[in-house]
């Protein structure tokens, strides 16, 4: 407790107004409103590190998804044709969307089918993520120095290109329809994706088969479309 001694009665002693503080209710809503705003910035930064990490995720998935439409284009111009939801090679799925690209080994007669290797693009889930969907890869592996393993053993590998993408194959979806000479596909994000700015991931894109026509037909005979024995790009009834 404070006292002041008075100028005018030196032996006169007055006591100190005290500070009277805050009292209990103040304290309490003081405290409320501390701990909204706790909430509300709490929620902001969450959202923003979630944003960011979606973001994140999708611009990954763009990279991922050139290096596929490159890895495609690269073996699409290797290929003497282009099959469209034909039989599935060895141990390979297929399906509705998938396409293989008929490349032939570099031993043996062009277009020859017994000497032809084929990868296969097409759309499964993927086990180890959930079931997630996943383009996949089934051929010859490739060597480091990207070289196709034709005579590799086993023949053909299976395994994801991309994860959590699906292909779309022309016609439809805005994509033109695709031959025997060059498939036309589109990759579409999963849903919680598709609303980062990923759009389709750079729209249809069209790999081509290599641009060179051989005919081989016995005899100078056409042969039907279906025959077997019809090798290259002859023309056929």
């Amino acid at each position: 407790m404070n006292f002041l001694i008075s100028r005018r009665y030196p032996f006169k002693i007055f006591r100190q107004h005290e500070s009277a503080g805050f009292t209990l209710t103040e304290l309490l809503v003081a405290s409320l409103i501390a701990g909204i705003l706790a909430v509300i910035t709490a929620q902001v930064m969450i959202s923003q590190l979630f944003e960011e990490r979606r973001l994140a995720v999708a611009q990954a998935l763009r990279e991922d998804v050139s290096r596929l439409n490159y890895l495609v284009q690269i073996e699409a111009s290797e290929a003497e044709s282009i099959e469209l939801g034909a039989a599935n090679p060895p141990g390979c799925a297929g399906g509705a969307d998938s396409f293989t690209l008929l490349v032939p080994r570099p031993g043996g007669t062009y277009a020859d089918p017994n000497a032809t290797s084929r990868i296969q693009y097409y759309n499964a889930p993927d086990p180890l993520n959930n079931n997630a969907p996943a383009i996949w890869r089934c051929g010859p592996p490739v060597s480091r120095n990207g070289v196709l393993l034709h005579d590799a053993d086993p023949a053909n590998v299976t395994g994801v290109a991309l994860g959590n993408a699906q292909l779309t194959r022309g016609p439809g979806n805005g994509c033109p329809a695709s031959d025997l000479r060059s498939v036309t596909y589109r990759i579409v994000p999963p849903a919680n994706l598709q609303g980062s700015n990923l759009g389709d991931l750079g729209g249809c894109v069209t790999a081509h088969a290599r641009s060179v026509f051989v005919c081989n037909p016995p005899n100078n005979v056409l042969l039907p479309c279906t025959d077997p024995n019809r090798i290259g790009d002859c023309d056929c009834v």
